[in-house]
């Protein structure tokens, strides 16, 4: 299997146990580290995986980043 790169197709590198190394598989792994270091799990059952593709759509998502916590308080699941 190939995995697009940028000028190039490159081979799609496998970890010992068989697992490709994919974005969702890193996070996974990442996940699955933490919660064993500190005994309980602290993440969100799903992710949000998008490319931004242009200045304007990257403008918008640090936007988003930047002022979400200011509208927490007035979120319905909100707990002081």
């Amino acid at each position: 299997m190939y995995v697009v790169g940028a000028n190039n197709y490159l081979p799609l590198q496998k970890l010992n146990h068989g697992t490709t190394m994919t974005l969702g598989s890193i996070i996974r792994g990442f996940k699955i580290g933490v919660t064993k270091q500190i005994g309980k799990s602290v993440f969100q059952r799903n992710y949000y995986e998008h490319i931004i593709r242009n200045l304007k759509e990257h403008d918008k998502i640090i936007g988003y980043i930047l002022h979400n916590p200011a509208n927490w308080i007035s979120d319905s699941m909100f707990i002081e």
